[in-house]
């Protein structure tokens, strides 16, 4: 539980307090962002990792979540399965024909 005086929106009274919401908010829809990002860029031996930065994000906000107030982002990213972009499929299925000779 937190220490908020809370209005009837659900969002603090006091100022200070609903500055620092609103930039745990903007921080926590910047660090989707790079998470996005960062599926788009990532190679398969990167999917572990990119798996448990999720699930880091997902623990940060819902600490947070009080505080922020529900959001949209971390609902979307919670069931946003990891994809392998065009490139990281090719570069798998010739790996898996075998080694590449030299022409």
């Amino acid at each position: 539980m937190t220490n908020m005086d809370l209005d009837e929106r659900g969002k603090p009274r006091d100022r200070l307090q609903n500055k620092l919401r609103l930039c745990f908010r903007d921080f926590s829809k910047k660090c989707s962002d790079a998470l996005n990002k960062n599926e788009q860029l990532i190679q398969a031996d990167q999917l572990d990792y990119q798996k448990e930065l999720k699930k880091n994000y997902l623990d940060f906000t819902n600490q947070l979540s009080e505080i922020m107030g529900s959001t949209r982002v971390e609902q979307k990213l919670v069931h946003a399965p990891i994809q392998l972009h065009t490139h990281t499929v090719h570069a798998l299925a010739a790996a898996a024909e075998g080694p590449v000779s030299n022409v």
